[in-house]
């Protein structure tokens, strides 16, 4: 079964398509010349910069030697693990009430909580915004008796 052209997954498979097209323009190679380089067939360059077939880490790791863009390489393999572990359905007992959470485990790797599924965010960029994100949710929060004040107040107004 085709998969939907507007899906996240398929979203974040185009996104890396681009970004690796994107390092073949500024190397200044067309799609023949960075498959020349990497040792394929031209059309499996093609394939990848449109999305038509995931690249593989290696295809990725030979990709950036050949554009000259080794540091690059560590980003792209992140958006690719991303890409391809993207979602886990969490079936229909779920409540359908907006949600989003999010756990930060380390500088490698953060949990986002969705209404549709869980997703696992490694891209350092990405880890990046999520740890500033809570950093500024952070400085929201309220403890103690300040806490105990605003929980007491809003039961009030309940009664």
């Amino acid at each position: 079964m085709a998969e939907s052209p507007f899906s996240s997954a398929q979203q974040a498979r185009r996104i890396l398509a681009d970004r690796l097209a994107g390092l073949c323009r500024d190397a200044g190679l067309t799609g023949r010349e960075i498959a020349m380089r990497c040792g394929w067939h031209p059309s499996k360059s093609s394939r990848i910069m449109n999305a038509r077939t995931p690249p593989s880490a290696g295809d990725i790791r030979a990709w950036c030697r050949a554009c000259g863009a080794e540091d690059q390489t560590a980003d792209l393999l992140a958006s690719l693990r991303n890409a391809e572990g993207m979602w886990i359905p969490t079936g229909s007992d779920r409540s359908r009430m907006p949600v989003e959470e999010f756990w930060i485990f380390d500088a490698a790797q953060t949990n986002v909580e969705l209404v549709s599924g869980y997703l696992t965010i490694t891209q350092p960029g990405e880890v990046t915004m999520y740890a500033e994100a809570f950093a500024e949710l952070a400085t929201l929060a309220v403890h103690g008796a300040s806490a105990r004040a605003l929980v007491a107040s809003a039961r009030d107004a309940l009664e």
